[in-house]
Formats: structure tokens, C-alpha cells, sequence
């Protein structure tokens, strides 16, 4: 397998090989209108001079030189899919709705595959034109050796490490601070909650500042959701971690897990979560939340994510019922062992490589 992307500073080089993949850094940075020509040209010179090469194109970024590229694609014989991972925001009716749409839509016509990373997909492909056999179903994958439950000694030892309270009943939630992310709802949600110092505490794991990549109106968003953590009633039981790079650290010392999200095209977060033997209370996500958490046995799917006392409730349940979080959590890491690992995912696209590079190839012109 070959990624194409984008260059880094030269003292990263610009090819990366490990023991599953090669990675070409090729690609002019940025994606302003003054570099699409350069890297219109790099995107197909790259492929022209490995002809044969390659048996399938699978792109998960409709950034300009891949959509202008994709009749020169087919040219070749090579077969395309494209990953679509964010409901409402790469999927192709979003995307004919975007500036140039009827453009983008009627390049992507060609694509032999729309992969979603959720059922929820179907509908938008289907809406947009495209017909529904050329939609597959294929779940992220997660590393379900690095998020794992921890042992009772490991979970002492991981929140000592981080400096969190050892008896405390621990909600954790992970994402950057945006409004999509539905952080304002869970900080409603834990005031209604009623938390007391040093029984409770809720860690927010996650880009909060301007400093860790935050931009415009996120940055004045996540400031009011700090600010108002620091209120009387809330004081000493909202920590701000920022972004971490040890998210399953963090995850294996909680309790449970809160993503009221208001957008995702699956949320890998919340498998992350399962894998860790959290369970896991989330909001509907627009029906995706069903395909990953199965309600009352892995977690809860809470009906109105915007109702704080409803989900306070549910806070409540899933903390003050130990015996019904150690059953959750074993159902919860065997569903993501079962269903979502890196191998059952590299498994399902492997059997859709051999479907597209088996179909009877017609080559366009460019």
C-alpha cells in the first residue's frame, strides 16, 4: 500500500516506509487556490510515471487535484473509491451544496465506490444521484492493543501518573472543544448533575485553546466553557487536560465515558472508549450512535443530548450502579474486538480491493 500526500520540511524527508505501507510526501502544501495547478501537475505526474503500479485509488480528501484527476484516473484502468468520514461534510450531496458543486458532483460521478464510515451515509449518496450499489459499509478500525481495560493495579498506577484523584468517581470526554463537538451540553449536563469536590470529577481530554490549533469563533467558544467551569457550584470538579497524545491513559483511569456530539461521520472516539471497557453514554448522533453502542448493554444512547437533566440522570445510573458498568464493560470491549479492530477493517476493504480490481476495466480518456 502507497498514501500520497502532502510534503513535509525536508528534514522529514519525503518518503516513509514501515513494515505495511510506503508513504510519498509529494504534494505541494496547502490547499489555496495558488497551489491546486502545482499540485494538479506533482498528482499526476506521480501517477503517470507508476503506471501499473497500482491496482486501486482510494482517496479520502476531495481536495482539487484529485477531483480534476479522476477522468485521468480511469484513464489508466485504475478502479476508485473514496472514503467519505464526516456526516454533512464530505459526503457527495454535501458536497454538491459546497461552491462549484454541480462541478465537484459531476467529476465524482465516476467514482467506482462510495465507502462510509456509518449506514448514515446511504441516504446522502442515494439523494445525491449516486447509485446505491456503489455504497459499502466499512467501520474504522481501532488499535485494540493500545486501547485496552487496565487492571485495578494499572488503573491506580495510570491515575496517579496523571494526578488524578484515586477514589473519585471519573466522567471523561474526548474531542476538540467546538460547538460540534457538544462539549456546552455535557458542561450543562454535569452542573445539573450536582458534582461535589472529590466525589466527582469530569476530564475534558482535547484542543481548548488558540495555542493547541483552535481557530475564530472556537477559540471565544471553548474560553466560555472554561470560564464557566470555574463557577462556584462546579469549582475543583472540571479538569481541562488540553490535547494529549496519551487519550488512552486517560480513558483506561475513568469511569465513564460522555460524547454528546452533535455531528460525526461515526465517531471514532466512542470506540476508543468501548475498547478501553468504558461504558459509554452518547447522544443519537443522527442514528449512528445504534451502530456502535448497543443501548443498556454497552452504554446509553440518551434521546435529547440538549435535556441536561435527562442526561444527568443517566450519569447518575451508569455511576452509581457498579455491578451494570462491569457488565458494559465487558460487552463493550468484546463488540469493538469482534467488529471494529484494525484487522476486521483491513479485512473488509481487502474483500472490496478484489471486487473493484475483478470488475471488467473501462478506461476513459483524461
Amino acid at each position: 500500500m502507497t498514501i500520497l500526500t502532502s510534503r513535509l520540511p525536508r528534514s522529514l524527508g519525503a518518503t516513509v516506509r514501515d513494515d505495511t505501507a510506503l508513504v510519498d510526501r509529494v504534494l505541494t502544501p496547502g490547499l489555496d487556490h495558488f497551489s491546486i495547478v502545482p499540485r494538479l501537475l506533482q498528482f499526476r505526474r506521480y501517477f503517470d510515471r507508476r503506471r501499473g503500479v497500482f491496482d486501486v485509488v482510494q482517496c479520502d480528501l476531495l481536495a482539487w487535484e484529485f477531483l480534476l484527476s479522476i477522468r485521468y484516473l480511469k484513464s489508466l484502468g485504475l478502479p476508485i473509491a473514496v472514503e467519505m468520514v464526516l456526516l454533512g461534510g464530505d459526503d457527495p450531496l454535501s458536497t454538491s451544496r459546497e461552491r462549484f458543486g454541480s462541478l465537484k458532483l459531476g467529476l465524482l460521478k465516476n467514482v467506482d465506490l462510495w465507502i462510509g464510515l456509518s449506514s448514515a451515509f446511504l441516504p446522502r449518496v442515494r439523494e445525491a444521484g449516486i447509485p446505491e450499489d456503489r455504497f459499502r459499509l466499512v467501520y474504522p478500525g481501532v488499535d485494540v492493543r493500545t486501547y485496552r481495560p487496565l487492571s485495578p493495579e494499572a488503573r491506580r498506577a495510570t491515575r496517579s501518573r496523571l494526578g488524578l484523584p484515586m477514589n473519585a468517581r471519573i466522567v471523561v470526554s474526548v474531542g476538540s472543544v467546538i460547538r460540534r463537538k457538544g462539549f456546552d451540553r455535557l458542561l450543562r449536563a454535569w452542573e445539573s448533575y450536582r458534582p461535589r469536590t472529590g466525589r466527582d470529577l469530569l476530564v475534558m481530554v482535547g484542543p481548548a485553546t488558540e495555542a493547541e490549533g483552535l481557530r475564530g469563533p472556537d477559540v471565544t467558544f471553548a474560553g466560555t466553557l472554561v470560564d464557566r467551569s470555574r463557577v462556584a457550584n462546579l469549582a475543583g470538579t472540571v479538569r481541562w487536560v488540553g490535547r494529549a497524545e496519551n487519550v488512552q491513559e486517560y480513558l483506561g483511569a475513568a469511569d465513564l465515558f460522555v460524547f454528546l456530539s452533535r455531528q460525526e461521520g461515526l465517531g471514532i472516539v466512542i470506540l476508543e472508549a468501548l475498547a478501553c471497557g468504558l461504558p459509554c453514554l452518547v447522544s443519537p448522533l443522527d442514528g449512528i450512535a445504534a451502530e456502535i453502542v448497543s443501548d443498556g448493554r454497552t452504554g446509553i444512547i440518551v434521546k435529547d443530548p440538549d435535556n441536561a437533566a435527562a442526561v444527568a440522570s443517566c450519569v447518575k445510573q451508569l455511576l452509581e450502579q457498579p455491578g451494570a458498568q462491569a457488565s458494559m464493560a465487558e460487552a463493550a470491549r468484546r463488540t469493538i474486538v469482534e467488529r471494529f479492530s484494525f484487522e476486521a477493517r483491513a479485512d473488509v476493504l481487502a474483500s472490496l480491493y478484489r471486487e473493484l480490481v475483478a470488475r471488467p476495466r473501462t478506461a476513459s480518456r483524461p
